[in-house]
């Protein structure tokens, strides 16, 4: 597991406000919770927005906020990430093995990445 994919894991025994830093500090969009290996949920600043406007704290676990039924897709359908980002209108998707430990997180900002790079080098003189 790269330490990209890491930056994206939680535990979710964190504080909301914990996860609110993480999701600031590393600019992701999406986190996934992890619990024994596997993956369990996902939160975004959105679910974190929802649950306080119905009367939770930022002290609160991240559990309560988390969404239990994340999308993934398993390595075998990996090729089908990028179609499966846009039609589900998410900006991330795990990548999961047959038991469901996360392996891969695809960003829909790699492939920006990677067009940006091919952009500077058409440029380049």
């Amino acid at each position: 597991m790269t330490s990209d994919v890491k930056e994206y894991l939680i535990n979710g025994d964190e504080p909301l406000h914990k996860i609110l830093e993480k999701l600031n500090k590393t600019g992701k969009r999406n986190l996934f919770q992890v619990k024994n290996r596997r993956l369990a949920g996902v939160i975004n600043d959105g679910d974190i927005r929802r649950f306080l406007l119905k009367g939770g704290s930022l002290n609160d676990c991240a559990t309560d906020a988390i969404n239990p039924h994340p999308k993934f897709l398993f390595n075998t359908e990996r090729n089908n990430a990028e179609r499966f980002l846009a039609e589900n209108k998410i900006s991330a998707v795990p990548i999961v093995d047959e038991n469901l430990c996360v392996i891969d997180i695809i960003s829909c900002f790699d492939r920006v990445d990677v067009t940006q790079t091919s952009i500077r080098e058409l440029t380049a003189d």
